[in-house]
Order: structure tokens, then sequence, then C-alpha cells
């Protein structure tokens, strides 16, 4: 027989989460007791029956009927036993394992299991319970040791009446409210929002719970007590703002939702589960304190109690995202199990099921006890074993500095401040006086006659270099005056370096273009900067404006002053600016970054450290001369007496052919962008020492003969910042410590050192750092910030850069790479604000909202997808068109798709996450054309295999298949296995129809 009542609501959420996962265990309330032998099994089991048979609760289950969901109370329900045995400590943790993941069956049996596990190794038993969480609460819970204790030693107890069992559940029915009150629904909506602004946790099954306690002793429980009562609030309400205080710090943001239970029985001696779970908002403001936080908490508690009869199920599916919990709660020190003249300690296995970590604590007569707990992905190990105690010194904290800004407060323990912040080793420079030039005229002396750069047939040695440069910063003093800015438009040719020396020589800094980039941008660039003067080649004249001075710098008459030249600056030289280089900006047009020429120096006296550069080196010259990696081709090569060796443009983009380049001119140092290193990697080379790569995430590595060198810094850093020499492959491979005379921080939102192995965003300081933007003091003071941890008097010391990139530090110093703050993204090693796109899109004809975001294809590649609303319908191909003129081709995205509406969130700004990923993000042909050969059918794997789609017509474009200038490396180095083609052929013919005929013909003739 059974009695039955609809379930009440505080119930549902078990149920439900068990009708999604039958298998779910997060409900599973586990804890055990390991018995001495004096005990008797027999007579605990009967104790046990007989508990289950004096409370009504511990004989409920549920069903579904009419509709609704019963919650049932049996006259009989057994409870299940488990008798077991283990032979030694593994086979017990096992067996221990296994009783704690049995799943209920809440339709149709007992939701108490019990296991004994007889240690043969030992002769004791432990016993454990499994009891389901719609069963029992942290309340109940405490009563049921109780309980069990008092039938174990003195044979009775009160018995509970299934009449009042039922009643207390019909009276919380009845207390119910709805969500229909005003205020209550700005509760909900304010919930949803900060739900949406934290990011999603993604947990996996059974992953491992980690916790840790700590407890505070009688004269630390006394101050606490004190000061609540200093501010008339319980210790519950104080430590749940402790706890959102101190979430919102660890984790770095500034929002969070704490659910928190709470016990909502009409009648404490009714057992059962009478919790109802509050989801607590916490908006954390940096400038606040303790003391106006709890006046704002006491103004709010009308409200929250309001909410202690609001059904959770009617929140339910508005906040998807529980993100900590907070509770007074017996786990926190399970009460012992009194057996006779026993006190046995209990052991609370941790459980959470809509959290990812939380606290607990109890109180007891002498002291508060702690227990945090915490999923292994959301913590390091290192912190999650300490969170008890990091929590409990965080409040001390609060307490002692009650009317201190937030801000002001960490979560560090007292030394570890220190440790987070050491200095980097730093090296003075060996001469702080000198220049880019002066270092070039002492390799130039010492090395005369040696070859300073080879580009095919043509050659310049050290000297030839060296007045060549003399003669054209005479001309360019003649022409212009010093400290000025001076373009230089041109690709990879010997020009670029005569051009680079004689513009720092005449006392200018250069600004380097590269020819590929779009007419229009170059303009911006021109103007932005204040340039009237560009070096490049006649045939590039077409892309510079009539107004500016042009100089071909294979015009004689720039080298035909003879008189031995000799710059007056009126700076110290290594104070000279070195360089201007354009980088993607949130604005819609590129932000220039102006660099320093010692900045440069010690960027190059670190490179000759870290990777052993000598007189004996030869360097490629591969990189696009906009592209800041130049910088290190060019300085590291010329002002260390190594040879530059130019890669031939029909040789960048063929790894098969670059590797011969390097194994011909025996080239032992290159720098190679992210994806074409991961692609060259694949290759047996012979002659590089080191292979130094960048600009994106390294996904893939393989032990070669040369030491690859994962780099990373932004262009406002000069360059690269750090370095990891790579031994191995592992998932996130680190970008390694800082380099000689820089500084890297991980800090928090406060600036205040993040922990090791915690997310923070990247902060970069010393002799790194560019002198700021161009035309754009705001930028600089928003992103070059006063150094806090700064003891130099020196100028370039006491700044710090932020990235805008998530860092985190590990223990030997190493960085990893996290993400972004913002929507920067790379792309082949390109810095893209997605917001420039997007303001070029709205710059187009009809269009009145935009957005561009970066998805990643089958193969880990980012391809860049626009969202576009207009007045009217957008012809694509119009915009495309468009686009090109005003964007380099790594900015275009692949796909363009006009919307009706673009969604938007509760701010009113877009709602990236409810705009769909394309389903054909490339277009794939409906009728499909099969190969009509053996050459076709060959060529056809190859694109199935680079592109990873599953068919492909012999028409189809390469490129709009998802295609790219990586993927057409790759593409080309398989081919060239099989066929003799290079790769302007697959830029040329597209497809495979095309590319097969031209190698049938090659092949024939």
């Amino acid at each position: 027989m059974k009695r039955e009542i609809v379930a009440p609501k505080i119930l549902l959420p078990y149920y439900y989460s068990w009708k999604i996962n039958e298998n779910n265990t997060n409900y599973n309330v586990c804890f055990s007791y390991s018995l001495p032998m004096n005990i008797s099994i027999e007579k605990l089991k009967s104790c046990i029956l007989k508990l289950v048979e004096y409370r009504p609760a511990l004989r409920a289950n549920f069903g579904f009927k009419n509709n609704e969901v019963k919650y049932y109370v049996h006259d009989i329900l057994a409870p299940i036993f488990y008798e077991l045995s283990a032979k030694c400590e593994d086979d017990f943790k096992n067996l221990l394992n296994k009783v704690k993941n049995i799943n209920h069956d809440l339709h149709n049996e007992s939701l108490i299991k019990v296991g004994f596990i007889r240690k043969i190794y030992s002769l004791d038993t432990e016993i454990i319970f499994n009891i389901h969480h719609s069963i029992i609460d942290g309340t109940s819970l405490d009563k049921f040791i109780l309980d069990l204790s008092s039938l174990y030693n003195e044979g009775s107890i009160l018995e509970e009446s299934t009449e009042s069992h039922l009643n207390s559940f019909l009276i919380l029915n009845k207390n119910e409210q709805n969500l229909n009150e005003n205020n209550i629904k700005l509760y909900a909506n304010l919930l949803s929002e900060i739900s949406l602004k934290n990011e999603k946790i993604s947990i996996k099954n059974n992953e491992i719970i980690n916790t840790s306690k700590f407890a505070l002793d009688h004269s630390e429980l006394k101050k606490l007590k004190a000061f609540t009562e200093k501010y008339n609030i319980s210790l519950f309400n104080f430590l749940l703002v402790c706890w959102c205080i101190f979430e919102t710090k660890l984790l770095n943001k500034e929002f969070c939702i704490t659910n928190y239970p709470v016990n909502i029985r009409n009648n404490k001696e009714v057992s059962g589960c009478m919790l109802n779970n509050i989801y607590f908002p916490f908006i954390y403001k940096k400038n606040s304190n303790i003391e106006e936080v709890l006046k704002g908490l006491k103004k709010q508690l009308p409200f929250l109690k309001k909410l202690h009869h609001i059904s959770p199920v009617d929140l339910f599916d508005k906040n998807d995202s529980k993100l900590s919990h907070f509770a007074y709660s017996g786990f926190a020190k399970l009460r012992d199990l009194q057996l006779q003249n026993f006190h046995i300690a209990g052991n609370a296995f941790p459980q959470m099921a809509n959290s990812s970590l939380g606290m607990r604590y109890v109180e007891t007569e002498q002291s508060l006890h702690l227990l945090s707990e915490c999923y292994e992905s959301i913590l390091p190990q290192n912190i999650a074993c300490e969170l008890s105690k990091r929590f409990a010194n965080f409040v001390g904290k609060l307490v002692d500095n009650s009317t201190s800004n937030f801000q002001k407060i960490d979560i560090l323990f007292e030394n570890e401040r220190a440790t987070l912040l050491k200095k980097n080793v730093s090296k003075p420079n060996k001469d702080p006086g000198n220049s880019i030039v002066s270092l070039f005229r002492k390799i130039s002396e010492k090395f005369p006659e040696k070859y300073a750069a080879v580009e095919g047939d043509n050659k310049i040695t050290y000297k030839n270099l060296n007045e060549k440069s003399d003669k054209l910063a005479k001309f360019l003093s003649a022409k212009t005056s010093s400290e000025n800015i001076i373009g230089i438009l041109i690709d990879n040719k010997i020009e670029m370096l005569i051009g680079i020396l004689g513009v720092l020589k005449s006392g200018n800094s250069y600004l380097p273009l590269s020819p590929d980039t779009p007419r229009e941008r170059i303009e911006y660039i021109l103007k932005d900067s204040n340039v009237t003067t560009v070096l490049s080649l006649k045939k590039y004249s077409n892309l510079i404006s009539s107004a500016r001075q042009f100089y071909d710098l294979e015009d004689e008459i720039l080298y035909s002053l003879t008189e031995k030249f000799s710059a007056q600056y009126q700076k110290s030289p290594s104070d000279l600016s070195a360089y201007v280089i354009y980088t993607s900006g949130s604005t819609g047009h590129p932000k220039g970054v102006l660099v320093n020429q010692h900045s440069v120096i010690n960027l190059i006296e670190n490179c000759k450290n870290l990777f052993n550069i000598s007189e004996n080196d030869n360097i490629s010259k591969y990189s696009s001369f906009s592209f800041d990696a130049s910088v290190i081709e060019i300085f590291v090569s010329i002002l260390n007496g190594c040879t530059l060796y130019f890669v031939p443009e029909k040789m960048r983009y063929n790894i098969n052919l670059l590797n011969d380049f390097f194994h011909t001119n025996n080239i032992t140092f290159t720098f190679l962008t992210t994806k074409i290193a991961e692609v060259f990697m694949e290759l047996e080379n012979f002659s590089l020492k080191t292979l130094l790569t960048g600009g994106e995430k390294l996904k893939a590595f393989k032990k070669n003969n040369y030491n690859l060198v994962n780099a990373y810094g932004p262009t406002e850093t000069t360059v690269f910042v750090t370095s990891y020499n790579v031994q191995q492959y592992d998932e996130n491979i680190p970008i390694g410590k800082a380099i000689e005379n820089v500084d890297v921080y991980i800090l928090d939102k406060e600036l205040n050192p993040c922990l090791y192995g915690m997310r923070g965003e990247i902060y970069i300081g010393g002799e790194a750092l560019a002198i700021g933007y161009i035309n754009n003091d705001a930028l600089t003071k928003e992103n070059f910030i006063i150094n806090p941890f700064c003891q130099e008097k020196e100028e370039k010391y006491n700044r710090l850069y932020r990235t805008g990139d998530i860092g985190i530090k590990l223990f030997d110093d190493s960085i990893l790479i996290s993400g972004r703050l913002d929507s920067q993204i790379k792309i082949c090693g390109y810095r893209i604000e997605l917001s420039e796109i997007e303001k070029q899109l709205l710059s187009f004809p009809d269009i009145i909202n935009a957005a561009v975001v970066a998805y990643d294809d089958a193969s880990g590649y980012k391809y860049l997808c626009a969202y576009i609303e207009g007045k009217s319908k957008i012809i694509i191909e119009e915009l495309e068109e468009y686009l090109n003129l005003q964007l380099p081709e790594y900015m275009l995205p692949k796909k363009i798709i006009q919307l009706e509406k673009i969604p938007l969130n509760y701010n009113g700004k877009t709602d990236i996450k409810a705009l769909k990923m394309p389903k054909d993000l490339f277009t794939i042909s409906k009728v499909y054309f099969p190969p009509i050969n053996s050459y076709e059918e060959k060529i056809s794997t190859f694109f199935k295999e680079i592109l990873q789609i599953e068919r492909v017509n012999r028409t189809d474009d390469f490129f709009s298949l998802g295609g790219n200038s990586i993927k057409a490396i790759q593409l080309i180095t398989r081919m060239q296995k099989s066929f003799n083609i290079d790769i302007s052929s697959i830029y040329k013919l597209r497809s495979i129809d095309k590319i097969a005929e031209k190698v049938r013909i090659d092949e024939e003739t």
C-alpha cells in the first residue's frame, strides 16, 4: 500500500534531472563510516530497517500519472543492502566508488542503498550510505545519523506519521508564490542577463570533484561573530556575500550567481527534503567595501525571504548555468555515528548537481568548519586543495579591512604576491648609447666583404650596403627633415634593406608597406601617419597618391651624392624611433604602432643569446615586409654579420621548394608563421638550427633535427616577448617565459597577480614596449598603463601594455594562452579586430547592422563569416567586390549571410551566441560531376583530404570549398609527390578538371 500526493515543486528539479538522464548520480548523497569489529552488523541492519519504518521520507519515491509527477510514501519499502568483501585497499576503493555511483530508479525502488564492505585485510567493515537527495537534505541527514545512533544504543525513537509528513508538503504547496510580481520579474531577468554574460561551463561525465577542509578556531569564530553582531547580520548572510566576492575575484569576473539552499520545513521534526534553492545574483563593484555590501544586503533580505516559496522550476528554463553553491551543511563536518562507546567519524563524499564549485560550512561550539568542492576542470589542483583555507584567509582580510575598497583586498596568502610578481632576470644593454645604425656600422666594418644579403643572382656586401644606404640617407636628408616617418612600399628585395638603413641613418623611422595591400588601405595608412615621402619601385607608383613624394629605390639618382654622410641627431640614438607598423584596429581602420630603437636592439640581443646567432648563420627573409616578424629576420641578420637570403615569391607557398631553398643556401635560422610551420615540420630538413614560429596557437609538433621555438608577442611589444623550446606535443603548448629585460604578468581585473594555474589578462612591461599609437593618445593611454609594480625611475620601465590576451602562469613561470577578452582573433599570424570588418560592412549602402564571427572548420582553421542586416536585399557579389578594395585578403569573410534581423541580447548588443554557424559554410554543388580520369581521381582525393569533405565536384573551386593559402600549401605539398606542379597553378586554375588537364599536358610534353 502507498499514499500519494502531487509532487511538491521543490522536488521536481530532482525528478526532472533523473528523467533527462536516468544514469545521473549528481544527486546521490553519499557518506560512510568505518565500523570497529565490536559493532554488530546484523543489529545495525535491523536499526536501519526500523529507522525506515519510522520515517516516511525514507519510504518515498515517485511516479507519473495523469500527466502529473506523484510523490509516493509506501507502507513498506525496504532499503537495498549490498554485502561486499575487499581483499586489499585498492579493492576497497573500487567497491566504495561502485556503491557511490549506483544510480537510483525514482519510480520502482527504494531510494536508499546501503553497502557493507568487509575489509578482509583489516577485519573492520565500512558502511556506506547512498541516499537520493529527493528524500533527504542537510537537516534530515543530521537527524538520520542521530536517530540511527539512538536506535542502536537505546532501541527507540519517536515515530513520525505519514499523515504529518504529507501534510507538511501540502502546506508548502499552498505557500508557493508565482512570478507575477514586477520585482520578481526583474529578478528573473537579472538572473538571465548574468547567466548570458558568464561563460558556460561544461562538466565531463564522472569528472572528479576536488575538496578541501579548513577549520577556524574558537577565537577566530568569536571574532567573526562579533563582526556580524556589529552589523546586525547573520553569519550565514555575511559568509554568503564573502563567498560571492571571493568567487568573482578567484575567477576574475564581474558577476556570479550563487545557488544556496533554504530550509522551508514548517515542522522541524519532519523528515525528507524540504529545501528550496535560491539563486543569488551578485554584481562585483571594485570601489565598494564589505560594509556597504552588507548594508545593501540587509535591504534585500525581505525580498530574498519572499523567494523562499518561489519554485525553482519557474526559473529553471531561464537559468541553465548555476556556477556555484554556498550552504550551511552538515556535510562540512559530518556528525559522528555513536554506537555503544564508539564515536565514529564520518566521511562525506562530495556531491554537486547544478554547480561547478562551492563552499559549505557548519558551526560547532568551538569552531567553524569549511568544506570546498569543485570539479577538477574548474580549478587547478594546487588551488582546489587549499580553497577552504584561502577563503578563510580572505574573510579575515574583509573583517580587518571593512572600509577598504575590494580592489585593495586580494585573495593571496601573505608570501604569494612576491613570488607571483618576481622580476625577470634583466641584463643592461652593453652600450645604452647604441642605435641600430651604430651597430650596423660596426658589423659592416668587421665584415666588409661578406655578403649581407642574397636575392637570387643579386648580392650585396656589408660594405656596399653601408655605402649605398649612406648615400640614400644623404639624399633623404636633403629632401626631408629628421624624426619623420618615411614609407617603404616593397616586396622582398635587397632594396628593402637599403631603404630601411637609409631612412634610419637620416634620423627618420620607416613604415613598411606590402604591395599586395589594397590601395585604399595604403592611402589611409599614409594619411594617418602623416607620411609625405615614399620609397618604392617604379612598378608600384600607381599605388601611391600623386600628393606624396615618390622615389624609386632602383633609381641611381638616389645614390649619386658622394660626400661622406654623418647624421646629426637631436635625441640620444637609442631613443629614436625605428619603425611604424599598422595592425587591425577596432575603429574600422588600422592603427599604427610606433616602436623605439632600444626595443629593437633588446629584441636582437635576446635572439642572439636564445638562438646562438653568429656571423656563420644564414637567415631567410620569408615574411611579408608589413608583418612584424620581418623585423627579426632583417635585424637579427644584419646586426650579427649573418647573410640574409630573400625567399623567391614562387617558393614562399611551396613547402617542398622552400625546404629545397633552405638546403641549397644552408639556411640555419628561419621564422615561419604557425600554420606554415605546422606543415613544414612534416618534411625532413638538415640545414636549420632553429625554426622560430608564432602568430597563432601552435597545435602540432614533430621532432626534427632543429629546435622548434614557439614565440609570443603583440606588435605593441616589439615582435615577441616570450619563447618556449618545444620538446614534445601537448594539447596546449606553452608560449614560454619572458625574454631578458621584459616582464610578463598575469593579472586580474584589479591588477592583482593571478594565482598559478588561474586565468588572467597578460600584461607586458620592460624594454619591449612600443612608444604608443600614431596620432591616438587616447588609445595609447588606454592600453599602455602605469606599472603598479615598478621600482625603476626610467620611463621605459614604468609602463605596462595590456594585451587583451588571456593567459595562465604555470609553476615554472611558463605561460599558456587561453583566449581573448575581446573579439580580436588571429588568422595566418595576422591580428584582426572583427569590429574593423564590421565597420567596413556598415559603410556599404543599405547595410544597417553587421556582425562578424570566426568559426573553426573541420581542420581547425579559422574562417570569417559575416552576418548583415539591410534595408533591402544586398547583392552579395557587389559587397564582396567592395570589401576586396578595402581589406587585405586575410580579413575577407569567406561567407556573407543576410538576415532579416540580427539578434540582440538584453543590453541591445549583438547576441553572438544566437547566430547559428551556417551548415554550408562553403558552397558545394548540388549536382555531382565525378572525376573522369586517373589524374582527376587522384587530385580529387587530395582535395577531399585537405578540405576534409566527403564529396567534391571535378569543377568545384578549391577556394570556394574552404581552401586558403595554408591549405593550398598543404595541397601542393601532397601533389608534388605525384606530379610536377607549382602553387601558382592552384591559384590560377583552382578546380580539379583544370589542374588535372595541366598535369596531363605537362607529363605528355
